[in-house]
């Protein structure tokens, strides 16, 4: 290493060290900031539905897109509000956004969206022609929702 590189390096660390220091400060600790809301983790309630589509009931059809309604209780409003909902259609889990998957050597995209108490499962072919029912046998759905808080 020369004389200049080594001197450039020295300089640069020197001036570094006292930006750190020069920088620091002093005085006193500002108040404590009140507590948070604890985590979902810490309370919250987590539920499991399984459902077993029988024959592609209840499957209603607008060309190439086909849709199912579903009563699910545990989608209270605090899971719509501050919650979320996890969906796996036969063991693959389902994107709130749409998602192709290879099914009958064609392309579908599975999604789903969620209102309280209300489950859409959406199902949209790539091929608009194609008119085939979903082969979805089982739906499980999972809610999260937050721990009710109490104020201090």
């Amino acid at each position: 290493m020369g004389y200049r590189h080594a001197r450039s390096w020295v300089l640069t660390v020197l001036v570094i060290g006292l930006a750190a220091t020069g920088f620091a400060c002093d005085g006193p600790t500002g108040p404590q900031g009140e507590n948070g809301m604890s985590g979902m983790a810490s309370g919250a309630a987590i539920e499991r539905v399984f459902i077993r589509l029988e024959n592609g009931t209840g499957w209603v059809s607008e060309g190439a897109t086909w849709y199912l309604k579903l009563d699910i209780p545990s989608i209270t409003p605090a899971v719509v509000d501050s919650g979320f909902v996890m969906v796996e259609g036969d063991g693959m889990p389902l994107p709130s956004t749409r998602r192709f998957f290879q099914e009958h050597g064609e392309n579908l995209a599975l999604s789903y969206t969620y209102t309280a108490h209300e489950l859409v499962l959406w199902g949209t072919w790539r091929d608009a022609s194609l008119s085939t029912l979903p082969a979805v046998e089982v739906i499980i759905v999972t809610t999260f929702a937050p721990a009710t808080h109490s104020t201090m």
